[in-house]
């Protein structure tokens, strides 16, 4: 992606920036409503940049969305928008739906998408930089307890320990 690859709608002339219609958001750039990934200040006045998906209704995302992972790419990923809809990288603590009270951790790339079946060595949150190797899932959660990932080692099962801090792995051979 690069910054302001976006698509745009012409709309009222006099229209610039973030605009706000009843709950939902839309950004515009010299009277055009923007479409698709754009690289925006995260706030007036703030030298910040971040990542936002504006759907083709213009409307700015929230929370979990499958998207295609850049203007120019078709394929699809999924990404999770905090509430002020920037694109969210690195380890964050979510929910899986609206109606699911339980926070899972989950792992986003740089590009922002969602790891599934992966491996990660990095640092846990709050963790002063102590990097391990975690193990996310096919639905993008961090797995722990015994794990029997037969694509990756067919004789050997792993186990990982939710801790604040890290979440190891030990390797059972099957019997």
């Amino acid at each position: 992606m690069t910054a302001y690859d976006e698509q745009t709608t012409q709309v009222s002339a006099t229209q610039d920036g973030w605009v706000q219609r009843d709950d939902d958001w839309f950004l515009y750039r010299n009277g055009n409503m923007l479409t698709g990934w754009v690289y925006v200040p995260v706030s007036n006045g703030s030298s910040t940049l971040g990542w936002f998906y504006l759907g083709t209704d213009g409307r700015m995302r929230t929370n979990w969305e499958r998207v295609r992972v850049s203007n120019s790419d078709n394929t699809l990923g999924w990404f999770y928008f905090g509430s002020n809809g920037q694109m969210r990288t690195n380890w964050e603590r979510v929910r899986v739906s609206n109606s699911d009270s339980t926070l899972d951790w989950f792992y986003f790339g740089t590009d922002g998408r969602m790891r599934s079946s992966y491996w990660a060595k990095a640092p846990f949150p709050n963790s002063d930089d102590i990097y391990d190797w975690y193990y996310f899932g096919s639905d993008g959660r961090l797995r722990v307890d015994w794990q029997d990932e037969q694509h990756y080692c067919p004789e050997i099962w792993w186990f990982l320990w939710p801790t604040t801090t890290t979440t190891k792995r030990r390797r059972r051979r099957r019997r």
